[in-house]
């Protein structure tokens, strides 16, 4: 079509189609009542207006082909009330639904670094798809575009100022200045005027939009209908929405917050005896809620309006110790406990406008409870009391773009110190209604918060004596209760005590002029050390703080402020001599007792037996016969430590621990730690080693079969190939065939270290070792760490192995529940990538064979195991690529586009990306692939994160525009349009939501206006 030819007819027939364009987007958006569409305009192009634009464009008059180079012909402008607007249009799909988009055409108008213009639009090239153009009515509209711009009313006002009212007269020699200046003051007003009016009626129509979904609820009386709920589903959305819309817009919350309460706390009721119901979807069925979920959406509600009223914090507290006591989960127990703290710490926003009100209801709340039957939700009482102790005020105050921490020293006052004594008085009760030490110790750990100061130096004199006098009270209580305690006990509060000491002899100087503090700093000094005098007179303790616990005080660390690790060490290792030269026939049964109390220490700490080990080892040493007779009286409390007394015995009397070892074995007793005795012994009895093993396997003992195994790693470069065949192997078949999982828990120095039995094994053997590893649900570190050790010496039977368990997640499909939890390639290895990547070949090669077998979401499971070797395209990996590129193949060309996405656009792809578009060769699958793997950016930081990251690409590509390959310069000039759109569409949808920030979150005192 020729200029001539559109005055003639073109003009009328493109009217026609953009008055067609306009009706149908006008239908379709009426029936979609979220979307609020001021008006529609549409018209032709006018005759001058296109003139200018062919000279614009240097296109000839009489171009037979002006409307594919010109592409608004037919125009139709779409104008809504606010961005909010524009965005629900844009997220809709409407326009896909309706016409097929010419996304080469189409722009998003925005500024940016490139130009700076004020334009805001959305310019959508747009065709009539083949279904209504197979209509008689509507043929004539075939291979005819219209471009339907998409803006707010305040850019619509802005664009048609802009483009109609002031056309840009063409100047030459008078009037530029001022034309200048007419451009920069109309920018001026979109930039400071008409932006921020379009935020603040975006937030304004945000606010409203929120508001009638609120009241919408609140006429159909919310809180009756989330009791009419019947299942966890439906109860946790109608939660939700009542969080969201209802709640912050009462009117008067303090009139309804017992109400909500009670309300919430029968839900939770409720919750916990519905059974859990699937979510239909048309995926298929989603799991459904939980009663712990809507559990947290409830008490996060209640945890909301703690303050609301007058009686409203003492409700919520016994509240609190009610769901607490009937909680049916770790979570709800958790999520108790976070509320309580919630709501007894020391709030600044509270403190300002009433003090330590809060602080002192629930002081007095506890105080007149029934303590004795408070052990269901002790847990609530004591992390109240916690924070009632507290000598730290807080607070959180944030902007748009950040978050503020506020922490002040408590103010001293007749009620704090009320509020600190009633809590004092609380634990000491509840440390005498303890039951075990467990319970005594969480008290003493709760106590120990009223000896603490600011963390903040700065604070009253005033406070630190009342901290002094609370310390005082507890180190006083402590010292009338030390008869009743145990040892382990007593060992940790002499090493609270001792801390306790040191920070009162460095008291700054300050703080020691006032008299008052100088007189309890003397009490409180004297009082600790009359605790230490009295539990240091027990014997019994001295010694058993010297053989048992990291945290034991002994005398030089009272007076030497530097005796800390080397020196205690050094110390304790003394005491321990003089006590295993103390033991003798006359005390043996003394000290057979005292050995047995340190045994029963209840600890999985691997710090608290190291010294009594080294006690035991030193006994055995010195004093055999005792140590002999020792073992043959052992219980349970000390089977776990007669491989330190064997240990002891191996050096004193070898011949009788290797009897006593045959007998046992020959028994089947301790055969668990006669296999930890060898595993860390420096000589070992292979034959001893191998019955015991034997006697495990046959016993069903499935520890001392892992000790075992463990031992026959830790000792193959003394034992050499015997150990793998003779004892290593058999255990490692004999615990995966009685589902025993556990042997790689040993040490890292087994599993991967240059001595290594793994390492060294035959290619018949690795199999039989990674035979059993393929069901492992996953590839933790240290099955990778292992892996990596067999890999040294067969990196492509780790290749097959990983194939093993590709075929097997495969095999998994059928059941979802052991598919989700089975992970066949991990996201990254740690060790085992320096095996494979001696392979990339054989490895591409057998992916290629996976890939063939299935590649259904090949690039999220078996896949990824390129980039969990690779973290980046290597030279080597990318040789490896290019010469299955160059094949040409198309399979092989998507194998590769599967395996790059992985690495998410990384600058190593872009040759392998422009590789496979010489190859494509018009094949548009494969070519949108190639676009979003450019595409791809992986994790971005910042508001604006995705649009630098998309300019990053935009500009890689745009270099491609040159290339000497015709096909990738053609796919370089589509991708740059389509970055240009992506970014345009970043910038604005980042620069929308921080101005969202600014005025729902407020900016900071230097920032400038919001919107300015």
């Amino acid at each position: 079509m020729t200029l001539d030819e559109y005055e003639r007819a073109g003009k009328q027939l493109y009217e026609e189609l953009a008055k067609l364009v306009a009706t149908l987007l006008s239908e379709e958006i009426a029936k979609r009542g979220e979307i609020k569409l001021q008006h529609i305009q549409h018209r032709p192009k006018g005759l001058k207006s296109l003139r200018d634009k062919l000279v614009k464009e240097k296109v000839a008059a009489d171009d037979p082909q002006i409307e594919g180079k010109i592409k608004d012909l037919a125009g139709c402008r779409l104008v809504f009330y606010t961005n909010t607007d524009v965005g629900r249009f844009r997220q809709s799909g409407l326009i896909n639904d309706l016409f097929e988009i010419d996304w080469d055409r189409t722009k998003f108008h925005h500024p940016t670094d490139e130009s700076s213009s004020q334009f805001r639009s959305d310019n959508i090239v747009i065709r009539l798809k083949e279904p209504m153009l197979s209509k008689a009515e509507f043929a004539k509209f075939k291979g005819l575009t219209c471009e339907v711009q998409v803006q707010t009313a305040l850019n619509h006002a802005w664009s048609e100022m802009e483009h109609d009212v002031y056309k840009k007269p063409v100047l030459k020699g008078f009037g530029a200045a001022r034309m200048r200046s007419i451009e920069e003051r109309m920018e001026k007003i979109m930039r400071e005027h008409l932006l921020p009016a379009g935020y603040e009626f975006q937030k304004i129509r945000d606010d409203f939009d929120r508001l009638a979904a609120g009241k919408e609820l609140f006429d159909q009386d919310a809180l009756r209908t989330l009791e009419a709920a019947t299942d966890n589903n439906k109860r946790f959305e109608l939660l939700e929405q009542f969080s969201t819309y209802v709640l912050p817009d009462y009117d008067d919350v303090s009139a309804v917050q017992g109400d909500i309460r009670n309300t919430m706390a029968r839900i939770i009721r409720a919750a916990r005896t519905t059974p859990q119901q699937p979510i239909e979807t048309t995926f298929g069925h989603l799991k459904g809620i939980t009663a712990d979920q809507v559990f947290e959406k409830a008490i996060d509600i209640i945890e909301r309006i703690r303050y609301a009223g007058p009686d409203s914090v003492e409700r919520t507290f016994d509240l609190l110790c009610e769901l607490y006591r009937d909680a049916t989960s770790e979570d709800q127990k958790n999520h108790v406990l976070q509320c309580a703290e919630h709501l007894a710490t020391n709030e600044l926003d509270v403190w300002k406008q009433a003090g330590p009100i809060v602080q002192h209801i629930l002081a007095e709340r506890i105080l007149q409870m029934d303590l004795d039957r408070a052990g269901p939700f002790r847990p609530v009482l004591l992390k109240v009391l916690g924070e009632l102790l507290n000598p730290e005020v807080t607070g959180t105050s944030s902007t748009y773009k950040t978050f503020t921490w506020k922490t002040r020293a408590t103010d001293p006052s007749d009620a704090l110190i009320s509020i600190r004594a009633r809590a004092i008085q609380s634990l000491e009760r509840l440390f005498q209604l303890s039951r075990n030490d467990e319970e005594r110790q969480w008290v003493i750990q709760t106590l120990t918060e009223a000896t603490r100061t600011p963390s903040r130096g700065n604070y009253p004199d005033e406070l630190l004596r009342i901290v002094l006098s609370n310390t005082m009270d507890i180190v006083s209580f402590c010292l009338s209760q030390a008869k009743g305690l145990s040892f382990e006990l007593l060992q940790k509060v002499e090493h609270d005590f001792l801390w306790l000491y040191r920070r009162n002899q460095e008291m700054p100087a300050d703080a020691q002029r006032d008299p008052a503090i100088r007189d309890i700093k003397q009490k409180l000094t004297n009082e600790i050390l009359a605790f230490r005098d009295q539990i240091n007179q027990d014997e019994g303790f001295v010694t058993y703080k010297t053989l048992v616990g990291y945290e034991s005080v002994f005398p030089p660390a009272w007076d030497n402020p530097d005796f800390e690790v080397s020196a205690e060490q050094a110390y304790r290792d003394g005491q321990i001599q003089r006590l295993a030269e103390g033991v003798d026939e006359r005390n043996a049964d003394r000290w057979f007792g005292i050995i047995r109390r340190c045994a029963q220490t209840n600890s999985d700490d691997l710090a608290t037996f190291p010294s009594f080990v080294k006690f035991l080892e030193l006994l055995a040493t010195m004093k055999p016969t005792i140590a002999l007779r020792y073992l043959g009286d052992i219980d349970r409390d000390l089977e776990p430590f007669i491989p330190a007394l064997l240990s002891g015995l191996e050096v004193s009397a070898a011949k009788a621990v290797k009897a006593k070892i045959a007998a046992w074995v020959a028994d089947k007793r301790y055969l668990q730690r006669i296999l930890c005795y060898y595993r860390f012994s420096p000589s070992v009895d292979i034959a001893a080693v191998k019955r015991a093993a034997a006697g495990a396997m046959e016993a069903g003992e499935e520890r001392a079969v892992s000790n075992a195994v463990e031992m026959a790693a830790a000792h193959y470069k003394d034992l050499g190939e015997e150990v793998i065949e003779g004892i290593l192997l058999p255990g490692i078949d004999w615990l995966e065939q009685h589902g025993h999982r556990h042997w790689l828990g040993g040490r890292f120095s087994i599993v991967h270290g240059k001595s290594s039995p793994f390492r060294n094994l035959t290619e018949q053997q690795a199999r039989r070792v990674l035979d059993h590893l393929v069901t492992r649900e996953s590839i933790d570190t240290r099955l990778d760490y292992l892996l990596g050790a067999i890999g040294k010496a067969h990196p492509k039977l780790l290749v097959d192995f990983l194939g093993s368990r590709v075929r097997r997640e495969r095999e998994l499909k059928a059941d979802r529940g052991a598919l989700s939890r089975y992970d066949a390639i991990p996201f990254r290895f740690h060790k085992a990538n320096e095996a494979l990547k001696n392979v990339p070949d054989y490895m591409l090669q057998q992916m290629q064979a996976w890939y063939r077998e299935d590649n259904e979401l090949f690039s999220l499971r078996a896949g990824r195991l390129t980039h969990s070797v690779y973290q980046k395209i290597t030279p080597e990996l990318a040789a490896a690529f290019t010469g299955i590129i160059e094949t040409g193949d198309r399979e092989n060309l998507e194998f590769v586009l599967e395996l790059l996405e992985r690495f998410e656009g990384a600058e190593q792809t872009r040759s392998l990306y422009k590789a496979i578009i010489s190859k494509a060769r018009n094949d548009d699958t494969l070519l949108r692939s190639v676009s979003v793997g450019l595409e791809a950016t992986g994790v971005v930081s910042g508001e604006f994160g995705m649009a630098e990251a998309y300019k990053e690409r935009r500009a890689a590509v745009a270099q491609w525009l040159e290339d000497g390959d015709e096909q990738v310069r053609r796919f370089a000039k589509t991708q740059v349009a389509t970055f240009d759109r992506m970014i345009a569409a970043e910038q604005r949808q980042a620069e929308e939501n921080l101005e969202l920030r600014k005025r729902t979150w407020g900016t900071d005192p230097g920032d400038d206006k919001a919107g300015a």
